[in-house]
């Protein structure tokens, strides 16, 4: 609650593979609205998802594969 908005820069890399992406978040407390954009070099590494849970604004980030996807990022908040 103490935060509305957040932009996070989403790098991944598996081997020789990666993927870069932006992705912007807004919530009103029960509900997140996403939207990815900016993508570079999609490789299909993982798939982007938000979710409220337990009053926490949550980004998930799932792996394509269970083999060494390495996940990194940035983060930008906006207060409520």
């Amino acid at each position: 609650a103490d935060f509305r908005a957040a932009r996070y820069i989403v790098a991944m890399s598996r081997g020789t593979d990666f993927h870069s992406t932006e992705v912007m978040l807004v919530h009103d407390g029960s509900t997140v609205t996403m939207t990815q954009y900016g993508t570079l070099k999609d490789a299909n590494l993982a798939t982007i998802d938000a979710d409220i849970s337990s009053a926490n604004v949550r980004l998930l980030v799932t792996p394509a594969s269970a083999t060494s996807t390495v996940i990194k990022f940035d983060r930008t908040l906006v207060e409520a």
